[in-house]
């Protein structure tokens, strides 16, 4: 099992993964076939955000973590929604994108 930083992403399929370069890193873990993680990408692409995707089946790492917990939105790698992610709970923890 893997310690430390989350790991590279990986591309789930059907989504992209899109790098945000410098600065902070928003990184939305998902899985094939789950609602609820299409429902927090669709908030956050319309509050102008593209994170990173990782699949929570494609890491062991990731999967011990937040396997009943997708999806979960990390913000520099910390836990900041998870789970059925209301519009105003997404745009308190992560405000609007560029």
């Amino acid at each position: 099992m893997q310690k430390g930083p989350i790991p590279a992403v990986r591309k789930a399929q059907n989504r992209t993964v899109v790098n945000r370069g410098g600065g902070v890193r928003l990184v939305l873990v998902t899985r094939q076939g789950c609602h609820l993680c299409d429902e927090a990408l669709r908030l956050l692409r319309s509050l102008g955000h593209n994170p990173e995707l990782a699949d929570v089946d494609a890491d062991d790492r990731l999967h011990d973590l937040y396997d009943w917990r997708v999806p979960v939105l990390l913000l520099d790698d910390r836990v900041v929604a998870e789970g059925r992610i209301s519009s105003e709970q997404m745009a308190r923890a992560v405000g609007k994108g560029v």
